[in-house]
């Protein structure tokens, strides 16, 4: 049930209970107005002398007031617990990052991955790259590649290789990654909007609703890449390479330079 309500937007959990408990009293209204006991319409005046019975409505308001007040409480904790928990997250995110530049600054530095023979340092550093991109959100993932073409880890035969990562959403607009070897991302949503990718390797990589708007993308190799429902709208794919069909599929290519036929 919990991961149930953890799918439905916030406003409707509220709304929908808010609904129905207005209906519930609105209901309750009309079927009593008329009846005398309920005491909710108007009815003969009884003598000064008698203490008149408790009706419905004496009763529901002694019971709605405190109902209201323990759920608006209630709902107040309900959304400084989730506040806490995103703010608990957004920590374990940046931990993880930091723990992931951490990492890799010490392969560099101390097992000399730069070197070619240092093949199992290799294997770490893509592991620790291919497990940070899966629990990182959008910005924190741009921040995590741009540290590696930074480093000088992701170009031409790249040190660490990124087959594979889940670069879903990731935030990249404006971002350098210029010769870099992006092959076989998955680029799904990610914003790489005005990104310089110019030469860069992008053989089957996937960018499925992905806002490439106004990105460099001159010389890039798109081999067996798929831009579905991408928008690619104003951006540079002037002598872009590829050997096996590209997938436009209801991609925006509106203004795109291409190279003059």
């Amino acid at each position: 049930m919990n991961a149930f309500l953890k799918r439905v937007p916030r406003p409707v959990r509220w709304v929908v209970p808010a609904i129905f408990g207005g209906f519930v009293v609105y209901a309750t209204i009309v079927w009593g107005y008329p009846v005398q006991w309920t005491g909710l319409g108007t009815h003969t005046k009884k003598s000064a002398d008698e203490i008149p019975s408790k009706k419905l409505w004496d009763w529901l308001q002694l019971v709605i007031v405190p109902a209201v007040l323990a759920g608006g409480v209630w709902r107040l904790n309900c959304a400084q617990k989730e506040r806490d928990q995103e703010i608990e997250n957004e920590r374990q995110r940046q931990k993880a990052l930091e723990s992931f530049f951490d990492s890799m600054s010490d392969l560099l530095l101390t097992h000399n991955l730069t070197d070619p023979t240092k093949l199992e340092a290799r294997r770490i550093a893509r592991s620790r790259a291919l497990g940070i991109m899966r629990i990182l959100d959008g910005g924190r993932k741009g921040e995590a590649l741009q540290f590696l073409y930074e480093c000088g880890l992701i170009y031409e035969n790249p040190i660490v290789d990124l087959i594979g990562a889940d670069l879903r959403d990731a935030k990249l607009a404006g971002a350098t990654l210029k010769k870099s070897e992006l092959r076989g991302i998955d680029f799904e949503n990610a914003c790489l909007k005005g990104a310089d990718l110019c030469d860069a390797v992008l053989v089957g990589s996937v960018f499925h609703g992905a806002d490439i708007t106004y990105a460099r993308l001159r010389g890039a190799d798109l081999d067996a890449a798929v831009f579905p429902h991408a928008n690619l709208s104003g951006a540079d794919l002037r002598d872009v390479r590829h050997r096996n069909t590209v997938n436009w599929d209801h991609a925006d290519l509106t203004g795109v330079k291409w190279s003059p036929e």
